[in-house]
């Protein structure tokens, strides 16, 4: 009886091992980048540009390693996509989920995808340090520069004016009659 137990409780722990949870975890695996033209071919945008913010969507107390990190980045040449002063890309928040390291301040070259109209970037796809791109800009060639975003024009609306016009008139009225009172305290 004791063989008997032995054998039917290792069937059934090694049927829960192998059946019991069916939620398995799959850590980032990438085949290798491909070559430089074969993979803005495959991309919907390649540019270099330079990080100026990086935003967490989810700075919550339950982190997930996939939830996306946007990076805004002031792009500086477009090889591929549109022609724009600034663009946000998504990528996982960790290499484990193939997610790109994004570090404000840091230039990049980036192959994105679009996917529901979100750019996203990863760990697999050739997406680099501009400093560590010199192979692939040499396969790109030049790019197209973009001009920085000019700084918006100062306005100010017209009933600013007006309202600011009325408050000094207002606040010299007063401080006139405050006056007037002042003086005549005195005589």
């Amino acid at each position: 009886m004791g063989k008997i137990f032995r054998i039917s409780t290792s069937i059934v722990i090694v049927a829960l091992l192998l059946f019991g949870n069916q939620a398995r975890a799959f850590a980032c695996s990438c085949v290798g980048a491909p070559p430089p033209l074969d993979a803005i071919a495959n991309s919907d945008a390649v540019f270099a540009g330079r990080v100026v913010a990086v935003v967490d969507t989810n700075p919550g107390p339950h982190i997930n390693s996939a939830d996306p990190l946007r990076a805004t980045f002031q792009v500086k040449t477009v090889w591929k996509g549109a022609v724009v002063p600034t663009l946000v890309v998504a990528s996982a928040r960790n290499g484990a989920t193939c997610g790109f390291p994004f570090e404000q301040g840091r230039d990049y070259l980036i192959y994105a995808n679009s996917r529901d109209g979100v750019l996203e970037t990863n760990i697999c796809t050739r997406s680099t340090f501009l400093n560590q791109a010199q192979a692939d800009l040499a396969a790109l060639g030049a790019g197209q520069a973009v001009a920085a975003a000019a700084p918006e024009a100062f306005s100010i609306s017209p009933w600013l004016i007006v309202v600011g016009i009325v408050g000094v008139i207002l606040m010299v009225i007063l401080f006139g009659a405050g006056l007037v009172t002042i003086q005549k305290k005195d005589s």
